[in-house]
C-alpha cells in the first residue's frame, strides 16, 4: 500500500509505534494515542482525518475537572473512530502538503 510509506516516514519511533499500533488495532484506547500527534502541516492527526473524511467528528471525549485534585475524569468517550486507510490517506495528505521533513512531527499534550 503507498499510504503505508508515509508511516515508515515517521522518524520518532515512539510515534511510528503508535500510528501502527492504531492501524493493527484501531480502537478508542490506540486512537487516543495518535489523534494528537502533531504532523508535517502543523495539523494533528484529528485534524487532518476530519479534512480527508469531512463526517468524522470534531469533537472529541468529554471530561469533568476536579479543581481540588487537579485531575480530570472522562466522563465520554470518542463518537467513532476513523478506519485504518482513512489515517493512512490524512497521513499521505499532511506529508504531500508540507516542506518539512518527518523528523519535526511530536505529540502535543
Amino acid at each position: 500500500m503507498r499510504e503505508q510509506y508515509f508511516v515508515n516516514r515517521i522518524k520518532e519511533k515512539y510515534i511510528k509505534n503508535a500510528v501502527k499500533e492504531f492501524i493493527a488495532r484501531p480502537c478508542c484506547k490506540t486512537w487516543d494515542n495518535v489523534h494528537a500527534i502533531h504532523l508535517w502541516n502543523r495539523q494533528t492527526v484529528w485534524q487532518m482525518v476530519c479534512r480527508v473524511d469531512p463526517s468524522f467528528p470534531s469533537v472529541g471525549p468529554g471530561y469533568i475537572h476536579n479543581e481540588e485534585a487537579k485531575t480530570f475524569t472522562q466522563v465520554s468517550t470518542w463518537l467513532s473512530i476513523p478506519e485504518p486507510s482513512i489515517l493512512l490517506r490524512a497521513l499521505m495528505l499532511a506529508f504531500q502538503e508540507s516542506s518539512k521533513t518527518p523528523s519535526r512531527i511530536a505529540i502535543s499534550r
